[in-house]
C-alpha cells in the first residue's frame, strides 16, 4: 500500500453512501481526483476512517494508506481508495 497526504475540499455523492456492509465516503481532492474511503456497519462495525473525516469536516487534510481503485470505479471519478482496514489520520481539520 502506498501512503500519501491528501487535501480534501468537499464531499461527493452527498456524504456516506452504500449498503451497511459496504459503506463509502467519497471526497474531492484539491489537486484533482476523488478519494473513496471504505467502511462497514455490518456484520462488524468498522467506520473509524469515515467517522474521522466526518468529524474533521471539510476542508481537511488526511494522511493515509491507499490503493488504486478497481476498474469499474473510473466511471465515478475515483482515483484513490482507502480500504477500511488501512491507516488514516486527520492531520489538519477544518478551521472554525
Amino acid at each position: 500500500m502506498a501512503n500519501k497526504a491528501f487535501r480534501l475540499v468537499r464531499y461527493d455523492e452527498a456524504g456516506v453512501q452504500g449498503q451497511p456492509s459496504k459503506r463509502r465516503l467519497v471526497c474531492v481532492i484539491e489537486s484533482d481526483g476523488k478519494l473513496a474511503i471504505w467502511g462497514q456497519e455490518t456484520p462488524v462495525h468498522n467506520m473509524k476512517n469515515i467517522d474521522s473525516v466526518l468529524k474533521a469536516g471539510m476542508p481537511c487534510t488526511v494522511e493515509c494508506e491507499y490503493r488504486e481503485p478497481e476498474e469499474w470505479a473510473a466511471q465515478y471519478g475515483h482515483t484513490h481508495w482507502v480500504p477500511q482496514n488501512c491507516a488514516l489520520r486527520v492531520i489538519l481539520a477544518k478551521q472554525p
